[in-house]
């Protein structure tokens, strides 16, 4: 059986991408989701000097007058990508107010990328979900996350920031309803902040979801320049 490393990052606009590249120089990972990262030319030339390619890629929102996106990265060497996707989430009534502004043309998204290994195909899927919503619309957009994989029998790893600190209860309702497991389970939090600069604030944001493969370890790396932790997973297909 083959071992394959999953990383899932949210970068705080690129704030932690000098990070991202030492990570991916020491830790090696085979699966990549990004979240909040702005991709130029020479961000892809450094990728790809460390024998990473740019896989699916969707447009989350803009600030500082930059396109942020979802990012997968795989490495060359262990993977190939056969086609990807993306599909749009609900707009939440603040993302509606800004689009109507012309503030936001961009919807949330999710990613779907199908690879293929030496031994079997895999399916993964990267996520950033809206910052600003109710449980409800959040719970919304989570159902059509995992709608879409609802009846995929290959192995299936789901990555990034669920911005659902909240109703624990539900969401694990909800893995166990659409059979998915969590690998972050071990981890109580993924984001560290401080609110007023004195008070610190700890919240699980991002997970590591997955189906159909064994789960061997999740470790949270050390954070550097963004506010999420980097989550970096071992699986066996």
């Amino acid at each position: 059986m083959r071992k394959i490393k999953v990383l899932s990052y949210n970068l705080l606009f690129n704030k932690a991408l000098n990070h991202l590249i030492y990570i991916l120089k020491n830790y090696s990972p085979d699966l990549v989701g990004l979240q909040e990262i702005y991709l130029d030319e020479e961000v892809i030339k450094t990728l790809e000097k460390l024998q990473y390619k740019i896989g699916a890629r969707a447009i989350s929102f803009t600030k500082f007058g930059k396109k942020y996106s979802i990012l997968t990265l795989y490495k060359t060497t262990h993977l190939a990508l056969s086609k990807f996707n993306y599909l749009n989430l609900p707009r939440n009534i603040y993302e509606k107010a800004l689009y109507f502004l012309k503030k936001s043309p961009f919807p949330r998204s999710f990613t779907t990328s199908y690879f293929s290994t030496t031994s079997t195909n895999l399916l993964h899927l990267n996520v950033h979900l809206s910052p600003w919503s109710t449980d409800g619309g959040k719970v919304k957009q989570i159902k059509m996350l995992f709608d879409s994989v609802k009846n995929a029998t290959l192995p299936t790893i789901i990555t990034g920031d669920f911005n659902f600190p909240y109703g624990r209860r539900r969401f694990e309702y909800l893995l166990k309803q659409y059979n998915l497991k969590e690998a972050t389970a071990n981890l109580t939090f993924t984001q560290e902040a401080k609110l007023l600069r004195l008070i610190p604030i700890r919240l699980k944001l991002d997970y590591i979801l997955y189906r159909n493969l064994k789960h061997i370890k999740t470790q949270r790396l050390p954070k550097n320049s963004s506010d999420h932790y980097p989550i970096l997973t071992e699986f066996e297909l």
